[in-house]
């Protein structure tokens, strides 16, 4: 019987155990502090770098939404932004991160929405995980700034064939979105140390399949004509929900 409880403690242990947080670290440039956790074998800040450098900026020009969410970098800029020690999370580093939250090994690779509930509320701000990440909007490339509180977009360091920065954006739908886009937007950045463990994963291109039906709700707009489906999908690109136009483009296709 004491073999037994002892597994289901070491069960029960195993699923608490796989974040931590540690301490906070100092960045010696500007003296801002931030917060540190660890995730398995990474090692994460906590906030959003809010460090001042040609290429970041700060949500609406704001240096109060900059103290508070973080500033909004370019890609060029993210990647030199780190302190010492620490540096711009490569995608990799991200897939890592997010399998080792509770994200489905099959959707790691996936360039779209990816419908990971268990990941997104372990990562999001007061979540179990201690990483918070934060909706703290970013900046389009026409230098309009958009999504403030209501999504979190964050460089990674790796590029695509055609030099664009791979990144990752959280909102209210609970899917972690995996793209990339051009390099003279502004997004935030979360830095990780050095120290980490390495691991490598493959296959960063790979695009969604059309096929992939757990990720979207096919049935939210069953009872929508073709002409209703065709301007609801107009709408959503516009005002770029784009989670809502994957739905409605799959309803499409689904009647064709």
């Amino acid at each position: 019987m004491k073999h037994i409880v002892f597994l289901i403690f070491l069960v029960f242990f195993a699923q608490i155990s796989f974040s931590q947080e540690i301490g906070s670290f100092k960045d010696p440039r500007d003296g801002n502090i931030y917060g540190i956790v660890r995730i398995s074998g990474q090692v994460w800040m906590s906030e959003n770098l809010n460090f001042q450098m040609p290429g970041a900026t700060c949500y609406g020009y704001s240096k109060s939404n900059g103290d508070s969410l973080g500033r909004l970098y370019t890609w060029d800029a993210a990647v030199e932004a780190c302190p010492e020690g620490w540096h711009l999370p490569t995608d990799d580093e991200w897939k890592i991160m997010e399998k080792n939250l509770g994200m489905n090994e099959i959707l790691l690779d996936r360039s779209s929405f990816r419908n990971a509930p268990k990941m997104y509320n372990a990562a999001i701000t007061n979540g179990s995980s201690g990483l918070n990440l934060e909706k703290s909007g970013w900046r389009g490339a026409n230098g309009k700034f958009y999504h403030l509180n209501k999504r979190g977009v964050y460089w990674t360091a790796s590029i695509n064939r055609q030099n664009e920065g791979w990144f990752r954006f959280i909102d209210e739908h609970k899917a972690v979105y995996r793209r990339y886009e051009r390099k003279n937007f502004s997004y935030s950045v979360r830095c990780i140390s050095n120290s980490n463990h390495e691991q490598t994963f493959t296959n960063n291109d790979k695009e969604i399949n059309d096929n992939d039906t757990e990720l979207l709700d096919n049935g939210k707009y069953a009872l929508n004509s073709i002409a209703e489906l065709e301007e609801l999908l107009k709408k959503a690109i516009r005002e770029e929900e784009y989670f809502e136009a994957a739905i409605i483009k799959k309803e499409i296709d689904n009647r064709n």
